[in-house]
C-alpha cells in the first residue's frame, strides 16, 4: 500500500530517497518519482515553471500535474541533475576536472579527479547484447503481465493434449520471461497468487466440464489478480483496459476456446485410439500410474493398473483402451513382443 509506505514501491521509494539524500540529491523529488510518477522537463535558462504545451510528450504514466519544468541551474540548485548540457561534447567539458568518488581495490571509494579533454577523448557506447536487450524488454508491467498469462495458457493448453510439444515449451519460456520481469518490478504477491488460484479453477472446472461456478470464482480471482498484481504508482501497472480485454480473453479461452478443441480432440481421439489397441509401445517417462508412452509414432499421455507400480523409462508396454480421461490404458508387454519394439 503506497499510501502508508508499505509494500515494495514504498520501500523502492524510501531506499532512493536514502541515496538522494547521501549524495546531496533532492530526496522530495526522488520518492515522488516512486510514489507519483512526478517527471521533470529541461527547459532552457531562465524559463523555469512555464506550462508545457497541449501537444507535448509526456512519459507513460506522467501527468501534465506532476511535470515541473525547470532550466539548468534550477536543476543543479534542486540537486536533480549534476551536468546539463545539450550535447556530449558539452557533456565532456563539463566533466573535465570534476571530483568524483570510485571504487578502491581494498573496498570503500577513494577521490579522483577526471581529466577528459573534449577534443582529443574518444567516446565508445557499449551495446547490451540480446539476451540483455530481451531481459530489459520484459523488465516493463505490462510485457511481464503478458507473458506471464501468456505462458500459462499455452502451459494449460498442453496439459489438455495427448502430449507435450511447442505450445508447452514456448508457453514455459514466456512464463519465465515473465516471472524474470516480477522479480524486477515492484509486485503485489497477493495478487500473484490470486491470479495463478483463478487459472487452475478455470482449469479445474474444464476438466470437470462443469463451466459452473468454478468458473466464475476463476474469473473473479484472475481479475481481482491481475488488478493487485502491480500496486505501484500509474506508470508500473498495465492499463486498466488492457486488464479488462486480457481477463475476458482468459475467460472466453476457457469456456469457448478449449470447450470446442476438446471436443473435437475427443472425437478425433476415440476414432485414433482404436487403432492403438494392442499396440506396442515404450514408456518416454515414468508411468506412477500416469506418466508418456511413444506409440505407433505419436506421445501419448497413459496410464499403468495399479498393480503394476511403477514402470521405469524405456518399458514395452502394449494398449489396452482410450479411458473417459483422453488417456490410454496399458500393460506391461511380454517379451516376445519386446523384442519387436
Amino acid at each position: 500500500d503506497l499510501a502508508d509506505g508499505g509494500g515494495t514501491a514504498g520501500d523502492a521509494a524510501a531506499d532512493l530517497a536514502a541515496l538522494a539524500e547521501s549524495r546531496g540529491r533532492d530526496p522530495g523529488f526522488a520518492e515522488a518519482a516512486v510514489r507519483d510518477g512526478a517527471t521533470v522537463v529541461a527547459v532552457p535558462d531562465g524559463e523555469s515553471g512555464v506550462s508545457l504545451p497541449p501537444e507535448a510528450a509526456l512519459p507513460e504514466g506522467s501527468t501534465r500535474d506532476a511535470v515541473e519544468t525547470l532550466d539548468g541551474a534550477a536543476l543543479r540548485e534542486r540537486g536533480i541533475a549534476d551536468v546539463v548540457a545539450a550535447g556530449l561534447p558539452e557533456v565532456l567539458t563539463e566533466l573535465n576536472g570534476r571530483q568524483v568518488d570510485v571504487a578502491a581495490e581494498g573496498g570503500g571509494t577513494v577521490d579522483r579527479t577526471l581529466d577528459v579533454n573534449p577534443e582529443t577523448a574518444r567516446v565508445r557506447f557499449h551495446n547490451p547484447g540480446l539476451p540483455a536487450r530481451v531481459l530489459h524488454t520484459v523488465a516493463d508491467p505490462t510485457f511481464a503481465y503478458l507473458l506471464l498469462l501468456s505462458g500459462a495458457l499455452a502451459i494449460l493448453f498442453e496439459v489438455f493434449q495427448p502430449g507435450f510439444g511447442v505450445a508447452g515449451f514456448a508457453g514455459l519460456l514466456l512464463f519465465g520471461l515473465g516471472l524474470y520481469g516480477l522479480t524486477v518490478l515492484p509486485v503485489g504477491w497477493v495478487g500473484f497468487a490470486l491470479l495463478l488460484l483463478g487459472l487452475a479453477l478455470l482449469a479445474v472446472d474444464l476438466a470437470l466440464a462443469g463451466l459452473g461456478v468454478l468458473t466464475a470464482a476463476g474469473a473473479a480471482a484472475v481479475g481481482v489478480g491481475s488488478y493487485l498484481l502491480f500496486p505501484g504508482p500509474q506508470s508500473l501497472r498495465p492499463a486498466l483496459w488492457l486488464i479488462v480485454s486480457t481477463v475476458a480473453f482468459v475467460v472466453l479461452f476457457f469456456v469457448v476456446i478449449m470447450t470446442t478443441v476438446l471436443r473435437a480432440q475427443g472425437r478425433a481421439a476415440t476414432v485414433g485410439a482404436q487403432a492403438l489397441v494392442g499396440k506396442v509401445g515404450v514408456v518416454r517417462s515414468m508411468l506412477n500410474p500416469e506418466g508418456h508412452v511413444f506409440v505407433n509414432g505419436a506421445l501419448w499421455r497413459a496410464r499403468a493398473p495399479d498393480a503394476a507400480g511403477r514402470v521405469k523409462t524405456g518399458t514395452t508396454v502394449r494398449v489396452l483402451r482410450m479411458n473417459d480421461r483422453m488417456t490410454l490404458d496399458v500393460e506391461l508387454a511380454d517379451a516376445e513382443e519386446s523384442s519387436r519394439v
